[in-house]
Parts: structure tokens; sequence; C-alpha cells
């Protein structure tokens, strides 16, 4: 049974200094203007909202737990005051966002909430007084605890974890920079206007290790297919290799534009250089000199290389065609 006797006067100093922390932590995570480098960052970023949210909804607690209003509440309702009121905490610095222009996203939200679960369930887990259960022995609501928290804290790490491991495997898969039939080049495409087909038994292959996947280009604004974030490091080769094919009797051009991360969205300061498909397998080498002497104020830095992208001036209704790997040799 809980004790009913009122908090002293000596709670007050806790109260302030928690009061002051949440202050602080939800200003950061307010105003804070961290750079968007890459996918990796980005996401890690993401990742942030929810172990932000563990201490804030522990901090919650523990004030309401030092507050009169709430002293002699039972547990469970303390648990859920705190879940309700680090969500809306939650809430309110993404619509807050919002109207200062920062990036906002509603899934931040459900990141949050992750947060707060983990927090409430690593604070339940060495709480006393909510492992009093008449039907369940302490050890076992103890596991149970655990087990739930570990399993949505793991649940709200896995993208972070999967695009790691796309991560380690675009370095494993390097020279090779484009295979779109490889499930760890999805995190790294951006799509305009066109679709991908995932290849199949009828799709065409030029041989055992290379199947073509197929790209349908729509009507539109410069349809095509972005690489974000190849791997960067191209200064020990010569050549890049690309394999395409049409089954289409006109021919198809198409615009390829290579660029590093010094780029500053200016045509002339990319590698730009227009393709033509005929019907057939077709085969494009490219000198890496020419990249690299693309920019005219500068040199291409050939070890940050940063995007590559097909794209479509004017595609025709139906337009579409098939590539293969890319290949640095």
């Amino acid at each position: 049974m809980r004790n009913n006797v009122l908090p002293s006067s000596n709670f007050r100093y806790n109260r302030i200094t928690l009061l002051a922390v949440l202050a602080v932590m939800v200003l950061t995570l307010m105003f804070s203007a961290l750079p968007d480098i890459n996918l990796f960052w980005r996401e890690l970023q993401n990742t942030g909202h929810t172990l932000f949210f563990i201490p804030v909804v522990i901090l919650v607690l523990m004030l309401l737990r030092d507050t009169t209003i709430f002293f002699g509440c039972r547990p469970i309702k303390l648990y859920m005051a705190a879940c309700t009121i680090s969500l809306l905490v939650g809430t309110a610095i993404e619509l807050i966002q919002l109207i200062i222009d920062r990036d906002a996203n509603p899934m931040d939200i459900m990141r949050d909430l992750a947060g707060i679960l983990t927090g409430l369930g690593l604070y339940a887990s060495t709480d006393p007084e909510l492992q009093k259960h008449p039907l369940m022995p302490e050890k076992w609501l103890r596991a149970i605890i655990v087990t739930l928290s570990f399993g949505v804290f793991s649940a709200s790490m896995l993208p972070l974890a999967l695009l790691s491991t796309a991560y380690a495997q675009r370095q494993a898969a390097f020279p090779l920079v484009v295979d779109l039939t490889a499930s760890w080049m999805r995190p790294f495409l951006q799509l305009k206007n066109a679709v991908i087909h995932e290849p199949d038994s009828g799709e065409i292959s030029i041989d055992e290790k290379n199947r073509l996947t197929r790209i349908d280009l729509k009507k539109g604004s410069y349809p095509g297919l972005s690489v974000i974030e190849p791997f960067p490091d191209w200064s020990a080769y010569k050549t890049l290799t690309i394999i395409a094919y049409s089954k289409l009797v006109q021919p198809i051009d198409l615009t390829l534009r290579i660029h590093d991360e010094h780029h500053n969205y200016a045509y002339t300061d990319r590698f730009n250089i227009q393709i033509t498909l005929t019907e057939g397998t077709n085969y494009f080498q490219i000198p890496l000199e020419d990249i690299k002497r693309a920019p005219v104020n500068r040199q291409m830095n050939m070890a940050r290389i940063k995007n590559i992208t097909f794209f479509s001036a004017n595609p025709a209704e139906g337009m579409y065609f098939y590539v293969g790997q890319m290949r640095l040799e």
C-alpha cells in the first residue's frame, strides 16, 4: 500500500531541477539544426527521437510522482499520465517545427512513442510499486516488462540497422556501383516519374550474374532514376562500364548525370552525357578522366562521388528500357 503522506517542501528543489532539465532537452530537440550529411546521419537523427524520449518520459514520471496532485495515485495512473504528457510534448514539438519552417514528420511522433514506451518499461522494471501483482510472481512480471520494452526499442532501431547493413553490403560489392537486382540498393534509389519492375524468371539477362531490371518512364518532367550515395571513392579506377538493353525499335535518348559532394547544382558543375539505346544489348564505357574534368571551373573529386542519375528529357508514351550492372574497371 502506498504511503499517502504528502511530500515535504524539500522536494521543491528537486522539481525545479527536473523541470529545468526537461525544458533544456525539449528546447534542444525543437530548435537545434543538425546537418543533413547523408542517409545514415539522417536515419540516426530519426532514431534520436526514440533515444531522446526515453529520459524525457522518465523525467516526466519522476515529476508526477513528486507532485502533490498525483501523490498517492495508483502507479498505473502515473504511468498513463506520463505517457500522455510526453506524447503531447512530442506532438507539440512537431507542430512548432512546422510553424518555424523546420523539417517536421508525422513518423517522428511514432518514434517518440517508441521512446516513451521504452522509457516507461525501463523504469517499471525496477519499480517495486508496479510489480506487486496478486496473480503473477514479481520476477515473471519484470521479465515480461523488460521483454516488451526491448521489443519496442528493437523495432524502432530496425530501420537504422537495415540501413547500416545496406552500407556494409554496398562496400562489399564495390567496384560494382549499381545493381538494381540487389536488395542493398533500395535505400539508395530515388525515382521520379518512373517505375522499377522487380526482376522475375522471365526477365532478360546478359549472363548468369547480370540480370537486367526494367525501368518504365512516365510522361512528365524529366522522369528517371537516381542512385544517391553510390560508393564514393572512384579514384583508383579508370572506366565506368554500363550495360543496358532495349526491346524498342526506336532509339531511346537518355542523359547520364554524375556529380560529387561539392556540386553546386549548376549544369556546368557536373558530368552530363547523352547516351542512345538501340534495340538489343548496349555497352557503354565512360573514361573516369572525362567525369573528373567535366566541371567547368574545377575538377570533380573522384573520391567523393555523390550521385548517379539516368533521366529522359521528353520520353514517348510507353517508353521503357532495361539496366544491368554499372561497374568500375
